[in-house]
């Protein structure tokens, strides 16, 4: 979608990304607009065309959290969330290699007006300046906090960044000069039920759009802390089994105990078919993962639930070859005393 500025009325709406579009981006001569997705995808719109789509870049299987075009207009590069800058070839369709050095999700970038060049910013606090003629890394710069912008300006001698805690950083390319201003703001207390999670999958969580949720859940394994894990479980209320399969798929691969709790508990919602796609599950994640959570389990406040645990444990009492391997197995990382703890609670509730 396009605005005219002077008459502030929609032109045009652009339809073929089927989720949550992260970023776009115009080339220098406004002819070509480039639009990353939540499903993967890159696309290209022409925009001398009336915004006829004008392709995407076969091949192109992560998603860019930002896009930023080449002086020449004809090389695109592109801030993954696997924490790689993606450089391509716009005129071939083509790419032509990735940068790698960033610890966390790329989410902001910008070239240098020679083409020479290019700044990256990232979740994990650092801006890097990149060769672009060989990919070398020339340059990191640290700060404490999330860059969410930058621009380079001035002969390409500088760069501007801003973060997340309302800082701007002023760096020179070869990182002799470097300053800081304070913008004063309040940070807005965030809601007791956010995630620690970017944004853009925090809103596709809750979207509508069926295909912006599954994306998103596909797009969340490498978060592994609990907030995360409650985010994907919180999709195993819907009725909807799709859903489910991607849900509870991520939530294997993700190979925490409190993931596996989560699915446990996913039973209280009484969907058709839901107990046995946990039963299924707990088995992929094996009894040392799931010790611990089916234990647990077995004092929940939901009959369902507590029912599962009991039978799943009997399951994995038999597997393990009787309850003492059993714990010794699913407790190991605990100490010896609670270890004998739960040996003595699951024989008082019948295990052997």
């Amino acid at each position: 979608m396009s605005l005219s500025i002077e008459k502030a009325h929609l032109i045009n709406v652009l339809k073929g990304h089927k989720t949550l579009i992260l970023n776009l981006s115009w080339n220098l001569d406004g002819k070509i607009l480039a639009t990353a997705g939540l499903d993967g995808l890159i696309r290209l719109w022409d925009m001398a065309e009336d915004g006829k789509e004008a392709g995407m870049l076969e091949g192109f299987t992560n998603y860019a959290l930002c896009l930023s075009w080449g002086p020449d207009n004809h090389n695109l590069a592109a801030g993954t969330h696997q924490k790689t800058i993606d450089i391509w070839d716009i005129e071939k369709r083509k790419f032509r290699f990735s940068l790698r050095g960033h610890r966390d999700s790329v989410n902001t970038l910008s070239w240098s007006a020679d083409g020479k060049w290019l700044a990256s910013g990232s979740y994990d606090g650092e801006v890097k300046i990149w060769n672009l003629e060989n990919g070398e890394l020339l340059h990191t710069e640290h700060v404490e906090g999330s860059f969410s912008s930058c621009t380079v300006f001035s002969e390409s001698k500088f760069i501007v960044l801003g973060d997340m805690r309302g800082a701007i950083y002023l760096l020179s390319k070869d990182s002799t000069q470097r300053a800081r201003l304070e913008v004063p703001f309040t940070p807005q207390p965030e809601p007791e039920d956010e995630y620690d999670i970017p944004l853009q999958l925090i809103a596709a969580l809750k979207s509508e759009d069926e295909g912006t949720r599954l994306g998103a859940i596909q797009s969340l394994e490498e978060y592994k802390d609990e907030h995360t894990v409650d985010a994907i479980g919180k999709l195993l209320e819907y009725d909807d089994k799709n859903i489910w399969d991607a849900a509870i798929t991520s939530l294997v691969r993700i190979r925490t105990r409190h993931a596996g709790a989560v699915i446990l508990r996913a039973v209280k919602f009484g969907h058709e078919g839901m107990e046995s796609l946990i039963i299924i599950a707990s088995g992929m994640l094996g009894g040392v993962i799931m010790a611990e959570p089916l234990v647990s389990a077995m004092e929940d406040e939901y009959p369902a639930v507590r029912k599962l645990a009991f039978h799943l444990l009997r399951i994995y009492v038999r597997m393990w070859g009787g309850l003492e391997k059993f714990v010794n197995n699913g407790y190991q990382h605990r100490d010896e005393s609670t270890r004998q703890a739960v040996f003595d609670y699951l024989r008082r509730h019948g295990y052997s």
